[in-house]
């Protein structure tokens, strides 16, 4: 099970065109996720100002599950936009490189050097100096968070309602003559 998760970091550089390494033990997590495909990834961006790296089948999901959103609510067309206009196919060269889109970059701040992180079903690139002020204001969060976690599908307490309707003379239906 774990073979078909991407768990860890690793830092890395972008050389001069653009391109990024897939470090190898990401490069056998994909192989083992998606043998058939293991040459082409899906590139989207992250609200966490990375470029997300998917497997094939995992970049349909994410497609499918933007395709499920109705244009016509002003969120979901936001998401729609916003997702599908940094959403692409990108092909791996011979030495496990993808080019990353441009766009992407800067929307991201990527610059050159770059951490690579595995996120379960994916990976996520940051700009290096973006990944540690990342990390940096997620470790103190990170117990609180866990904690919650835990907690999220624990059966709630009824919530009770105290209504105030005034004095009893008012709640009787009838006013007090003035």
């Amino acid at each position: 099970m774990l073979e078909q998760l991407f768990i860890g970091n690793e830092r890395m550089t972008i050389d001069n065109k653009g391109r990024v390494g897939i470090p190898a033990r990401f490069m056998a997590t994909l192989r083992a996720i998606c043998p058939e495909q293991s040459e082409v990834v899906g590139l989207m961006i992250t609200p966490d100002s990375s470029i997300k790296i998917m497997p094939v089948p995992i970049f349909e999901q994410e497609i499918e599950r933007l395709s499920l959103l109705n244009d016509q609510i002003e969120e979901e067309r936001l998401m729609i936009n916003l997702e599908l206009s940094y959403a692409e196919l990108a092909p791996l060269d011979k030495q496990n490189r993808i080019m990353l889109n441009q766009l992407m970059m800067e929307e991201c701040s990527i610059k050159k050097d770059v951490v690579i992180i595995g996120s379960r079903r994916y990976l996520q690139v940051f700009d290096e100096k973006a990944w540690h002020e990342y990390r940096k204001r997620g470790m103190p969060r990170l117990s609180n968070a866990a904690a919650q976690v835990v907690h999220k599908n624990e059966p709630k307490s009824a919530i009770q309602y105290v209504i105030n309707a005034g004095p009893p003379e008012m709640v009787a239906g009838t006013m007090p003559a003035r």
